[in-house]
C-alpha cells in the first residue's frame, strides 16, 4: 500500500497468498497501483473501504496509517511501524 511500492509483486507475498489459497480461503488484494481486475489469480479491489469491510483478516507487508481503523484484524511483520 505504499506509493510506488513493488512489494506486492515480491515472491514472499505471492507465497503467502499461495499458502492461504491452499487452505481454500478466498484471497482479495487491495493495491492502488494495480490496474487490472486480478493479481496472481485473486480479485483486486480498488476501494479501500470496501476492502476493509469485506475482509476478516488483512495481511500487510508493512504498517500503513490507512489500516489503523482495522488494526484488530491486521497482521504484519512490521512490528515497529517503520518498515
Amino acid at each position: 500500500m505504499e506509493p510506488s511500492s513493488d512489494s506486492l509483486r515480491a515472491s514472499s507475498i505471492q507465497g503467502i497468498m499461495k499458502c492461504v489459497k491452499a487452505k481454500v480461503v478466498p484471497v482479495v488484494v487491495y493495491e492502488p497501483a494495480l490496474d487490472g481486475p486480478e493479481f496472481f489469480g485473486s480479485e483486486v479491489i480498488h476501494d479501500p473501504e470496501a476492502f476493509k469491510a469485506g475482509c476478516d483478516v488483512i495481511v500487510a507487508n508493512c504498517w500503513s496509517d490507512e489500516l489503523a481503523d482495522v488494526a484488530n484484524k491486521l497482521y504484519t511483520r512490521d512490528l515497529f511501524k517503520r518498515d
